[in-house]
């Protein structure tokens, strides 16, 4: 068992991801504080920041409504000068057509897994970070 500060390594989600199976809280006898963890088994702290940054992500909701995501995208900057990713986004469905097209203006809820979304970040080059991103904030949007 491994005895870690709690104030330095709080993060028992990052602690989780380090392979801690057991996180035991020890705590000071007069205040009640938090002060460290007894962990099973030992873990190796060096990706301690990596993983807690990662842990205190927002998870990526799998379904945003279109109404959110269109909004996402006007408030996102474009390609271009003035320009921004909705813009984007509708000329590669206007280009792309079909059935791209229908979903584009038919879709109530764009989900992360569906083809379209895959395809337009494709041609548009975004990442999968970037497109997870753009659901995150897009959930934020009261709509």
């Amino acid at each position: 068992m491994q005895r870690i500060d709690a104030t330095q390594y709080g993060n028992e989600a990052a602690l989780h991801a380090l392979g801690a199976i057991s996180l035991f809280e020890v705590r000071d006898p007069k205040t009640n504080a938090l002060v460290s963890y007894d962990v099973a088994p030992d873990v190796d702290l060096k990706g301690y920041d990596a993983a807690a940054a990662e842990a205190s992500k927002p998870p990526v909701p799998a379904s945003v409504s279109k109404a959110q995501a269109k909004i996402q995208l006007l408030r996102t900057p474009g390609s271009a000068l003035g320009k921004t990713l909705l813009d984007d986004v509708t000329a590669a469905v206007q280009a792309a057509s079909g059935e791209v097209a229908i979903w584009f203006a038919d879709a109530q809820a764009w989900e992360r897994s569906n083809p379209y979304v895959a395809s337009l970040s494709k041609t548009l080059k975004l990442t999968s970070a970037q497109v997870d991103e753009l659901f995150v904030e897009a959930a934020k949007i009261a709509a």
